[in-house]
């Protein structure tokens, strides 16, 4: 029986032999079976109708390995838990949504901000304004918070690189040490 694992998770793991940014604090397992997937979703390169490649998760690879060599290496196993993730749509060659355009960084800092006040309680949505187009325009300007544009997934997950190409203004960042607190707040206000 056969998983895929993404990339990063996969050097973690030590069954790939490459160099990392940051080393993911989370692991990232896919069901693993021949073609396509059942569904059709149309941002995804697994969907039903996709060209792209199996192999491909986002742009990330997914290479698959012997679920023995996986569960060898998993050392904790995580309860599943509902929570708020936050992530730019990433157009994917081969899927219906290819030349759609991902989100401008600065709308996407808006949404985070936002995201950060309301989760850690110092914001409600009655303190947020939105023009007609829904575009977030008014919002509490507190002391920014770097911990704000830090990724937003799975606790502990720091998944660099997931939504943006490595070299260009990362949409998250995998620590608040690495967050570029004077342009965030360019484009925040």
């Amino acid at each position: 029986m056969k998983v895929r694992v993404s990339y990063g998770t996969a050097i973690a793991m030590g069954l790939i032999k490459a160099k990392l940014l940051a080393r993911p604090t989370t692991a990232y397992l896919m069901t693993y079976y021949e073609g396509k997937c059942l569904n059709d979703c149309k941002f995804c390169p697994q969907a039903r109708s996709s060209r792209a490649s199996a192999d491909k998760l986002s742009r990330v690879t997914w290479p698959a390995f012997d679920l023995s060599q996986v569960v060898e290496n998993i050392a904790e196993v995580y309860e599943r838990g509902g929570i708020v993730s936050l992530f730019a749509f990433t157009p994917i060659k081969g899927t219906p949504l290819e030349n759609h355009a991902s989100p401008p960084v600065k709308r996407y800092r808006r949404i985070q901000w936002a995201h950060y006040l309301i989760k850690t309680g110092k914001a409600t949505l009655e303190d947020f304004e939105f023009d007609e187009d829904g575009n977030l325009v008014g919002f509490p300007r507190d002391i920014v918070n770097p911990m704000a544009f830090v990724t937003q997934g799975c606790p502990w997950c720091n998944r660099p690189y997931y939504n943006e190409r490595p070299g260009k203004e990362p949409y998250n960042f995998p620590s608040s040490e690495m967050v570029e607190l004077e342009n965030i707040k360019r484009e925040l206000f």
